[in-house]
């Protein structure tokens, strides 16, 4: 069960890190097309990482040790939960439509809830996640583009 959890809850995270570093990755590498293709489904990625992190909750819920101690990884999981929850619930394009511009804002929430996913993974994982998608991101936001030598 413990396997299932963690294979579950890894998957999530992976999906979260590539929702969350999609765009800077195509900015950063702008001739790599596979990127730009994959671009056009982040919300599905993002969607995926939602329903991957209720399995992994699941396999968890009959066993599971409620905390509200902050020294337990646990409480970072369960402060995440609510987050997610409200990305995957709007997420749509009906959202999109009934939020307009609100929806964008709302989906900003991501960065905390990395934060907080990251946090509940633990170190030294969770520095290097840290690392790689805020230093891509920083990368695209200085415009720096590099020439890959792989032209998917």
């Amino acid at each position: 069960m413990l396997n299932l959890t963690n294979l579950l809850g890894n998957l999530a995270l992976m999906a979260l890190t590539l929702t969350i570093s999609l765009r800077p990755l195509a900015q950063v590498f702008p001739k790599i097309y596979f990127l730009k293709k994959l671009l056009s489904k982040r919300r599905l990625i993002g969607n995926t990482s939602a329903l991957l992190f209720i399995f992994h909750f699941l396999t968890l819920f009959p066993y599971f040790p409620f905390t509200a101690d902050p020294r337990d990884r646990i409480f970072y999981g369960l402060l995440a939960a609510p987050i997610m929850m409200i990305l995957f619930l709007t997420g749509n394009d009906f959202a999109v439509r009934l939020l307009k511009r609100k929806w964008k804002y709302l989906h900003l929430l991501i960065h905390p809830l990395f934060l907080l996913v990251l946090t509940h993974k633990g170190f030294p994982s969770a520095l290097l996640l840290f690392a790689f998608v805020y230093g891509l991101r920083f990368l695209a936001y200085k415009k720096i583009t590099l020439n890959s030598p792989l032209m998917l």
